[in-house]
Formats: structure tokens, sequence, C-alpha cells
């Protein structure tokens, strides 16, 4: 707290010692070499934290110019929020439903493969991820590889419709500003799932369809032309 607001302290004090020098009744006690000392050495001893604030935020961000630097780091976050998050995931019930768990099944949590393995066993997990297909949530299309899931008729029809409903909403219309297709969209991000689905007989090809026609709107880009490509391969499927 206090490197922050010293910068605000510094500045009134000059400002009332340059005052003090224009004003006849002060000039003669502050223009004494005791009182500009005492004044100019308040500011010194104000100055220290600042100073060793920014010498060690120039040593931490030398120390993150290396790569293993930043691989440490790296593994004492994940450390840190797998200690964090270990005892919330451990806390977690059968009855939990499946986007309750979305936190910890980030890779990023330290948990997720404790999540993944808790998630696989629930028994509402099948009836969730059909719900949040309804619903348009993308995170369900992602994670049908890893649930140990059924495809049944009315999984196949719920992502098929997610599909569907995600490659209209995504495409560019006619009245839009043309605009380059980007890797790491809905499309990047489903590709797994639609091989799931095929694998397990589910039909996609008209999902896959729509898919292509709504990159199809988008310029041109090496992006572009790659999310094409795997869709047509998913298509050969």
């Amino acid at each position: 707290m206090w490197p922050v607001t010293i910068p605000v302290l510094i500045p009134p004090i000059l400002a009332f010692y340059v005052c003090a020098l224009y004003q006849p009744s002060l000039h003669a006690t502050f223009a004494e070499s005791a009182a500009s000392a005492a004044v100019w050495g308040t500011i010194g001893i104000l100055s220290v934290p600042v100073c060793l604030s920014a010498v060690a935020q120039l040593n931490r961000d030398r120390a993150w110019s290396t790569p293993e630097a930043r691989k440490e780091w790296a593994e004492q976050e994940r450390e840190r929020k797998r200690a964090e998050n270990l005892p919330k995931l451990q806390a977690m019930t059968s009855d939990t439903p499946v986007w309750d768990w979305f936190p910890f099944l980030d890779e990023d949590s330290g948990v997720q493969p404790e999540a993944l393995e808790s998630v696989r066993h629930l028994k509402r997990r099948q009836n969730d991820i059909e719900d949040m297909l309804g619903g348009g949530v993308g995170r369900a299309m992602m994670l049908l590889p890893d649930l140990d899931l059924k495809a049944t008729p009315e999984l196949c029809e719920s992502a098929r419709n997610y599909l569907v409903k995600s490659a209209k909403e995504s495409r560019l219309r006619p009245k839009q500003d043309p605009r380059e297709y980007r890797v790491g969209g809905f499309v990047e991000n489903s590709r797994a799932g639609i091989r799931w689905l095929i694998a397990n007989g589910c039909d996609c090809d008209d999902a896959i369809a729509a898919m292509q026609a709504s990159v199809e709107t988008f310029i041109d880009t090496p992006d572009r032309k790659a999310a094409l490509a795997a869709l047509a391969a998913l298509r050969r499927k």
C-alpha cells in the first residue's frame, strides 16, 4: 500500500516547501540548511520504498524473460490452484449438475483428471449434457468424448440441433461488413465432439453442412481453409 500512496504524498510536500520559500514570514526558517535538509530528507525516505518496489519489479520482469522461469511459475501456479480447488472438488456430491463442475474441468484448475473421473460416474451426466446442448452450451459439445456417454437418439438429436443453430448464428449476414475467419470458434471447439458422435453412429451430415456454409460466409484466410478442410474430412468419415 505504501509504494502506491507515497507518490501522492511527495508533490504536496514539495509544493509546501516551495511556497514557504516565497513567504516572507517563513522564508528565513525554511531557507536554513537544517529545515531544507529535513524536507529533502523526508522526501528521500519516502522515495526509498518506491525505488525498492521498482527494483523488485525489474527483477521479476528479468526472471520472466527465460523459459525456465516461466515454466517454474506455471508449475507453482498449478500447484497453488490444485491446493485451492481440491477441497472444493471433494465437497461436490453425486447430485451436483455437470455445469457446476465446469471450473474444475478446466485444464488449469489443477484438478482436471479427478474432476473428469468424478463426472464420468454421475448418474445424471447423460441428461445434463442433453439439456445443455439443447440450451446452446458449447462446453457440453466439447465434453462429449470424455464423459463415457451413450449416443442415444436424444443425445444425437440434441447435438445436431446445437450444431445447426450455432452455425446459423455465427454466419455473416449479407448486410454485415466482411470479416476474416479466425481459428478458435465453435467449429474448432466442436470437432472432437463431432468425431465422437460419428464414431458412435450419429448422423451429423446436415450439421457439418450447416457449419461449412457458415464458414464460407467469411473472407478467405488460412484459418478458413483449415476449418473447411477439417469439416470436409469429418464428412468423409
